[in-house]
């Protein structure tokens, strides 16, 4: 069942401890909405694809094991997240070598002396 009709994908679906609201990540920002499905509210604005609100990047997910960095309030009043900068972490290209069709995939990745977060 499809639960929002963003045409960009939404993902880390989180129920309010008191299951009244569902929350979740699209395009690096925070969302909210009541379990009805009306009345979305977008909670953080940010444009840029270097800012991460609650979401997480691949050094989370690969490295850490981590799948999320927000968390709801046991009140179910308030969510607590990360907010990532890596606006001054360089990119990289990280070849891709798939047997016909090789492709490079520019990847935000710190060398070591390079600025990881801001």
């Amino acid at each position: 069942m499809q639960f929002t009709s963003a045409p960009d994908p939404s993902g880390d679906p989180k129920f309010s401890p008191d299951g009244s609201h569902v929350s979740y990540v699209r395009k690096h920002n925070l969302y909210v909405r009541p379990v009805s499905g009306r009345d979305e509210r977008q909670l953080t604005k940010d444009t840029k694809d270097d800012l991460f609100n609650g979401d997480i990047d691949w050094v989370y997910a690969e490295e850490l094991a981590v799948r999320s960095n927000y968390f709801w309030s046991p009140g179910s009043k308030d969510i607590v997240f990360l907010h990532m900068d890596e606006t001054k972490v360089p990119t990289y290209p990280i070849t891709i070598g798939l047997p016909t069709h090789p492709m490079v995939d520019n990847e935000k990745y710190p060398k070591v002396g390079d600025p990881n977060l801001r």
